[in-house]
């Protein structure tokens, strides 16, 4: 976790170095061990670190290339370094080891912007070439690692926090209603605005480009959601599956200081500490460090049971937390702070308390197993593509097995997964015309009578349209060739959403979270991977399940997961009933959201169970709060 941030002038007057120096300040929470400027002119970068790898230790920030023609700052880990110094000729090099930063800038200074195919790992960073006076930034393919910027017409600017660009003269703070109408309607697809006006996130998988003419983007990385692996046996699917991931968690444990995990008790936080401890076993680093939440009087949320079969296989020091006795708005000011911006914080209580404990146990680097779900999927898709193969046998047989392992009927896995995906598959084969005018068609399912949104807001966005646009485009994409259902997650822009909220959050604890489901080639390799890998006998996910041997049948062979849905509303109600959520504060938000639905869904939370209520409450909440904290006004 560290801080970048820089800006340069259109106009070529030298920059003003307070306002160089403010937005350093405004991001040095994200890097407590060093500072560091550089400016020349109208150009100027600044760098906070927080140290984690070996190679960083010795680094120092912005990195300045013999002549000074380049210059660069990064926020960055980089997975393939050994390729990176062989194909660069530095491969003998090993006094002062080279930090990943000047790893960076030598990769750009040898293939420019292709430098970005080769890099592998999580990054933001930004190079500035003073010969064609021009500044390239980038950041990851999944988002991992955030960047923001204000483009103007007298100069460009960027930062790792919105709250570095907010100290720029100038820069407005001016409420983006069309993100708020996003928020409202859980609608992630349009990446790029903020909850500021002329405030912009660089998407993930994209470079932008920013010189006197302007500043452009453009995405580099994108996922083929119907690419399929060559045809191999199960053995050699699973020994390729095996290789990635052992090397995909070796790679984020490069650390100098103590590593963590956490540990939930599912199948992929559990897969991910058993390999975990092992490597650290096996270079005398260990034990790791694990921390989970417990909810010993909410027994819906609670599986200890599954937490204690992992810890059985040794090499670890656990910590645990318990979660049915934590306030979701503890230390809340704080929290929007380090948000910047409204974001979904229904459990993130929870991480806050993880964060605070590795923390207190000087981790820096915290595993996370984080959307293996999306990663490997589940390979429902398999289903539909029996049946187009009228392979009905075998259909019925996973059909029946699935609904034994989930407790679902068979008729609902019939309707969802296998006629529901025929049908929109003829659907977009059809032509434009037709498609629009099935829309019109088909019956309403009655979601907008619990729409939260202001419908005079709705309309004069014309949210509809655009969320519709975004989400057909994805479909388009998918369904067509049957492609793995995880695939929507990528394309949805859910995962950076998330990601960027932990990073935020990690922030305020001086940590870096680490993903290794979320490295470019488990992605690339579950995507393509055949879906009766995925999906075999009734168990989803079952190349995970078979992967290794280190992982207890307990947990490996478990039909359902634990839901923090009950503990969640309950901690809520909680709060609520010690007054944290007065209905005289609502005020601030009545042009944006239906405040008589709002107040209805309120009352049935209340004096209900509320389970489903709990998000909708929480979502607008955090809107109001966010915004009598900011004082940003549309």
């Amino acid at each position: 976790m560290s801080g970048i941030a820089g800006l340069f002038r259109r106009d070529g007057l030298p920059l003003d170095l307070p306002t160089l120096a403010r937005m350093g300040e405004a991001l040095a929470h994200r890097g407590p061990d060093a500072a560091g400027s550089w400016s020349e002119g109208a150009a100027g970068l600044v760098h906070r670190a927080l140290l984690t790898t070996p190679d960083s230790l010795g680094e120092t920030q912005p990195v300045v290339l013999e002549g000074g023609t380049l210059v660069g700052v990064a926020d960055a880990r980089l997975d393939n370094r050994e390729a990176l110094l062989e194909s660069l000729g530095l491969e003998n090099r090993s006094d002062p080891p080279l930090g990943d930063a000047e790893l960076l800038l030598r990769a750009y200074r040898r293939w420019g912007e292709a430098c970005l195919e080769h890099l592998l790992g999580d990054f933001a960073f930004a190079v500035w070439d003073r010969e064609r006076r021009r500044l390239f930034c980038a950041r990851d393919p999944f988002g991992v690692r955030p960047l923001y910027y204000h483009d103007s017409e007298r100069l460009f600017s960027f930062g790792s926090e919105i709250k570095a660009l907010l100290s720029i003269e100038g820069v407005p703070r001016r409420l983006n209603l069309l993100r708020v109408a996003y928020f409202l309607e859980i609608a992630t697809e349009d990446e790029a605005p903020t909850f500021y006006e002329g405030i912009h996130r660089l998407p993930a998988g994209h470079a932008l480009l920013a010189d006197s003419k302007g500043a452009r983007s453009h995405r580099y990385f994108e996922l083929h959601p119907t690419r399929r692996l060559p045809a191999a046996s199960d053995g050699e699917y699973l020994d390729r599956y095996r290789e990635i991931f052992v090397d995909s968690v070796g790679s984020r444990l490069r650390s100098a200081f103590p590593v963590g995990s956490f540990l939930s008790g599912g199948l992929d936080s559990s897969t991910v500490v058993c390999v975990a401890r092992d490597l650290l076993a096996a270079s005398n680093r260990g034990p790791l460090r694990t921390f989970s939440v417990v909810f010993e009087d909410v027994p819906e949320s609670d599986e200890r049971p599954f937490i204690e079969a992992v810890l059985a296989g040794g090499g670890v020091l656990p910590q645990f937390i318990r979660g049915d006795r934590l306030d979701p708005f503890e230390d809340w000011d704080r929290f929007l702070w380090h948000q910047d911006e409204a974001c979904y914080g229904a459990n993130l209580f929870l991480n806050r308390a993880v964060y605070r404990s590795a923390r207190e146990q000087d981790v820096r680097i915290l595993l996370d197993g984080l959307d293996g779900d999306s990663v490997v999927g589940y390979g429902l898709e398999r289903l539909a593509a029996l049946a187009r193969r009228g392979r009905w046998i075998e259909l019925g047989k996973e059909i029946l097995l699935l609904s034994k392992r989930l407790g679902r009927p068979p008729r609902m896995l019939l309707r969802r997964y296998v006629v529901r995906p025929l049908l929109q598959g003829l659907r977009t084969k059809a032509p434009r015309s037709l498609r629009t005018a099935w829309r019109g068609l088909r019956p309403s399912r009655g979601r907008n009578r619990r729409r939260i949104l202001h419908p005079d807001l709705a309309r004069r966005l014309d949210v509809d349209e655009r969320i519709r646009s975004f989400r057909e485009s994805i479909r388009v994409r998918t369904a067509k060739a049957n492609a793995p259902q995880q695939s929507v997650a990528f394309l949805s822009g859910l995962i950076p959403a998330g990601l960027e909220v932990l990073d935020r959050l990690a922030a305020g604890y001086r940590l870096r979270p680490a993903y290794p489901f979320l490295d470019r080639r488990m992605v690339e390799f579950c995507l393509a991977l055949p879906s009766e890998l995925k999906l075999r006998r009734g168990w989803t996910r079952y190349i995970e399940r078979v992967a290794f041997s280190s992982l207890p049948d307990q947990v490996r062979w478990r039909g359902w997961k634990g839901t923090l849905g009950p503990n969640f509303s309950q901690a809520l109600r909680r709060s609520i009933e010690g007054g944290r959520a007065a209905g005289e504060s609502w005020d601030v938000v009545s042009d944006l959201v239906d405040l008589p639905v709002f107040r209805r869904i309120y009352e049935r939370f209340r004096t209900g169970p509320g389970t489903q209520e709990a998000f909708e409450v929480s979502m607008v909440l955090g809107l109001i709060f966010w915004l009598r904290a900011s004082g940003v006004r549309g």
